[in-house]
Protein backbone atom coordinates (compact mmCIF):
# COMPACT_ATOMS: atom_id res chain seq x y z
CA UNK A 1 0.00 0.00 0.00
CA UNK A 2 2.68 2.34 0.82
CA UNK A 3 4.18 1.87 -2.39
CA UNK A 4 1.22 2.44 -4.28
CA UNK A 5 1.00 5.66 -2.21
CA UNK A 6 4.29 6.60 -3.37
CA UNK A 7 3.46 6.23 -7.07
CA UNK A 8 0.73 8.15 -6.53
CA UNK A 9 2.54 11.16 -5.01
CA UNK A 10 5.42 11.01 -7.73
CA UNK A 11 3.29 10.86 -10.14
CA UNK A 12 0.86 13.87 -8.89
CA UNK A 13 3.70 16.14 -8.01
CA UNK A 14 5.07 15.06 -12.25
CA UNK A 15 1.78 15.96 -13.28
CA UNK A 16 1.44 19.34 -11.56
CA UNK A 17 4.95 20.56 -12.43
CA UNK A 18 4.26 19.59 -16.14
CA UNK A 19 0.84 21.55 -15.71
CA UNK A 20 2.48 24.29 -14.72
CA UNK A 21 5.42 24.09 -17.43
CA UNK A 22 2.44 24.22 -19.90
CA UNK A 23 1.05 27.28 -18.42
CA UNK A 24 4.41 29.04 -19.05
CA UNK A 25 4.08 27.77 -22.45
CA UNK A 26 0.71 28.85 -22.81
CA UNK A 27 2.09 32.41 -21.17
CA UNK A 28 4.94 32.62 -23.38
CA UNK A 29 2.82 32.02 -26.70
CA UNK A 30 0.26 35.07 -25.63
CA UNK A 31 3.14 37.00 -24.92
CA UNK A 32 4.54 36.54 -28.25
CA UNK A 33 7.88 34.73 -27.09
CA UNK A 34 6.51 31.84 -28.97
CA UNK A 35 5.78 31.72 -32.42
CA UNK A 36 2.52 28.72 -32.17
CA UNK A 37 0.26 27.19 -29.87
CA UNK A 38 2.11 24.15 -27.39
CA UNK A 39 -0.27 21.66 -29.15
CA UNK A 40 2.22 18.53 -28.76
CA UNK A 41 3.29 19.17 -25.32
CA UNK A 42 -0.69 19.70 -24.58
CA UNK A 43 -1.24 16.51 -25.79
CA UNK A 44 1.55 14.81 -24.18
CA UNK A 45 0.22 15.63 -20.75
CA UNK A 46 -3.57 14.97 -21.17
CA UNK A 47 -1.83 11.75 -22.42
CA UNK A 48 -0.07 11.40 -19.10
CA UNK A 49 -2.92 12.42 -17.36
CA UNK A 50 -5.02 9.76 -18.67
CA UNK A 51 -3.40 7.10 -17.30
CA UNK A 52 -3.27 8.77 -14.16
CA UNK A 53 -7.33 9.21 -14.30
CA UNK A 54 -7.07 5.28 -14.92
CA UNK A 55 -5.31 4.82 -11.47
CA UNK A 56 -7.98 2.53 -8.76
CA UNK A 57 -7.63 5.42 -5.79
CA UNK A 58 -8.82 3.89 -2.09
CA UNK A 59 -8.19 7.40 -0.57
CA UNK A 60 -10.30 10.12 -0.44
CA UNK A 61 -7.06 12.63 -0.30
CA UNK A 62 -5.75 11.20 -3.52
CA UNK A 63 -9.16 11.12 -4.85
CA UNK A 64 -9.26 14.91 -4.29
CA UNK A 65 -5.83 15.83 -5.62
CA UNK A 66 -6.80 14.48 -8.50
CA UNK A 67 -9.80 16.00 -8.68
CA UNK A 68 -8.42 19.45 -7.99
CA UNK A 69 -5.44 19.08 -10.45
CA UNK A 70 -8.20 18.12 -13.08
CA UNK A 71 -10.07 21.33 -12.35
CA UNK A 72 -7.10 23.15 -12.73
CA UNK A 73 -6.57 21.43 -15.94
CA UNK A 74 -9.85 22.70 -17.38
CA UNK A 75 -9.84 26.12 -15.50
CA UNK A 76 -6.57 26.83 -17.66
CA UNK A 77 -7.65 25.02 -20.73
CA UNK A 78 -11.25 27.58 -20.66
CA UNK A 79 -8.71 30.61 -20.32
CA UNK A 80 -6.17 29.27 -22.71
CA UNK A 81 -9.15 28.08 -25.75
CA UNK A 82 -11.10 32.00 -24.31
CA UNK A 83 -7.39 33.51 -25.05
CA UNK A 84 -6.58 31.89 -27.96
CA UNK A 85 -10.04 32.74 -29.74
CA UNK A 86 -9.72 36.21 -28.59
CA UNK A 87 -6.11 36.50 -30.51
CA UNK A 88 -7.76 35.25 -34.12
CA UNK A 89 -10.58 37.67 -33.28
CA UNK A 90 -8.47 40.20 -32.73
CA UNK A 91 -10.10 40.90 -29.66
CA UNK A 92 -6.74 40.18 -27.39
CA UNK A 93 -5.58 42.73 -25.22
CA UNK A 94 -2.53 42.10 -22.69
CA UNK A 95 -2.86 42.98 -18.99
CA UNK A 96 0.58 44.91 -19.93
CA UNK A 97 -1.96 47.22 -22.09
CA UNK A 98 -3.33 48.23 -18.75
CA UNK A 99 -0.99 49.99 -17.66
CA UNK A 100 -0.71 53.83 -17.15
CA UNK A 101 0.55 55.83 -20.21
CA UNK A 102 4.44 57.29 -19.19
CA UNK A 103 5.12 60.85 -18.45
CA UNK A 104 8.73 61.74 -19.66
CA UNK A 105 9.62 63.32 -17.02
CA UNK A 106 12.89 63.19 -15.32
CA UNK A 107 12.71 60.28 -12.65
CA UNK A 108 9.17 59.28 -13.57
CA UNK A 109 9.20 55.39 -14.71
CA UNK A 110 8.80 55.17 -18.36
CA UNK A 111 5.46 52.32 -18.80
CA UNK A 112 4.40 52.04 -22.30
CA UNK A 113 2.00 49.87 -24.05
CA UNK A 114 5.10 48.50 -26.15
CA UNK A 115 8.84 47.94 -26.03
CA UNK A 116 9.65 49.50 -28.22
CA UNK A 117 7.85 52.61 -27.79
CA UNK A 118 9.25 52.77 -24.39
CA UNK A 119 12.45 52.55 -25.10
CA UNK A 120 11.74 54.97 -28.40
CA UNK A 121 10.63 57.56 -25.67
CA UNK A 122 13.58 56.73 -23.14
CA UNK A 123 15.90 57.48 -26.31
CA UNK A 124 14.44 61.09 -27.18
CA UNK A 125 13.87 62.32 -23.61
CA UNK A 126 17.88 61.30 -22.92
CA UNK A 127 18.72 62.57 -26.56
CA UNK A 128 16.78 66.08 -25.92
CA UNK A 129 19.09 65.89 -22.12
CA UNK A 130 22.15 64.84 -23.55
CA UNK A 131 21.57 67.88 -26.82
CA UNK A 132 21.23 70.28 -23.69
CA UNK A 133 24.41 69.28 -21.85
CA UNK A 134 26.87 69.10 -24.98
CA UNK A 135 27.15 65.45 -24.98
CA UNK A 136 27.26 62.85 -27.06
CA UNK A 137 24.94 59.91 -27.12
CA UNK A 138 25.19 56.34 -28.80
CA UNK A 139 23.38 55.10 -31.86
CA UNK A 140 19.70 54.07 -30.75
CA UNK A 141 20.41 50.60 -32.11
CA UNK A 142 23.29 50.79 -29.01
CA UNK A 143 20.97 52.26 -26.72
CA UNK A 144 18.20 49.71 -27.74
CA UNK A 145 20.57 47.05 -26.99
CA UNK A 146 21.84 48.57 -23.83
CA UNK A 147 18.65 49.25 -21.54
CA UNK A 148 17.51 45.19 -23.23
CA UNK A 149 20.73 44.24 -21.86
CA UNK A 150 20.10 45.94 -18.19
CA UNK A 151 16.10 44.33 -18.37
CA UNK A 152 17.45 40.70 -19.31
CA UNK A 153 20.43 41.45 -15.93
CA UNK A 154 17.10 42.38 -13.51
CA UNK A 155 15.05 39.46 -14.90
CA UNK A 156 17.57 36.81 -14.42
CA UNK A 157 18.22 38.13 -10.80
CA UNK A 158 14.43 38.66 -10.00
CA UNK A 159 12.46 36.55 -12.00
CA UNK A 160 9.12 36.82 -10.23
CA UNK A 161 9.36 41.12 -10.05
CA UNK A 162 7.49 43.28 -12.59
CA UNK A 163 10.06 45.96 -13.85
CA UNK A 164 9.99 49.11 -14.61
CA UNK A 165 12.44 51.28 -17.12
CA UNK A 166 12.70 54.52 -15.47
CA UNK A 167 15.47 57.68 -15.70
CA UNK A 168 17.55 59.01 -13.04
CA UNK A 169 19.80 62.12 -13.27
CA UNK A 170 23.14 61.70 -11.20
CA UNK A 171 25.05 64.43 -9.11
CA UNK A 172 26.68 65.40 -11.91
CA UNK A 173 23.83 66.41 -14.50
CA UNK A 174 24.07 62.87 -16.48
CA UNK A 175 20.45 61.16 -17.22
CA UNK A 176 20.88 57.26 -16.99
CA UNK A 177 18.59 54.79 -17.95
CA UNK A 178 18.05 52.26 -14.86
CA UNK A 179 15.90 49.05 -14.36
CA UNK A 180 14.43 48.70 -10.93
CA UNK A 181 11.50 46.78 -9.13
CA UNK A 182 7.87 48.24 -9.67
CA UNK A 183 6.25 49.01 -6.42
Amino acid sequence: MEAANDSFEQKFQTLSKELDQLKVLYDQYFSGVLKALPHQEHSKWKASFASFLQLDLRSSAQKFKRSSLQSKHLSLQNLWNKTARQMEEGTFRQPSAKKKSAKNALGSPIVDKSLAKTIEGIYQTVLAHSEKMAKALPSKEDFQASVLMQMKKFRENNPTEKMEVYLKKTQDGEVRVSVRAKA
